[in-house]
């Protein structure tokens, strides 16, 4: 699926959160709105290991805020 259909099958859904490392996204939420929300991971390259272990906290802490508040993005990075 294309970024776009990906975001309108979420938007349809409704209280969606993505998690992705495409910058696409993050311009589809700020041009055309939530939901969804997106947590937007701006790690570069590195192992699934490693990137779990840096995400795994910030990552828990970004869905509490996009689940309690009208921020529609949070980075990771």
């Amino acid at each position: 699926m294309s970024d776009v259909e990906v975001y309108q099958k979420a938007k349809g859904v409704g209280n969606v959160i993505l998690v992705s490392m495409d910058a696409d996204f993050a311009e589809l939420i700020s041009r055309l709105g939530s939901p969804p929300k997106l947590i937007n991971i701006r790690v570069g390259n590195c192992s699934n290991r490693e990137l779990w272990n840096r995400i795994q906290k910030p990552a828990s802490d970004a869905v509490k805020i996009l689940t309690t508040s009208d921020i529609e993005i949070v980075e990771i990075d």
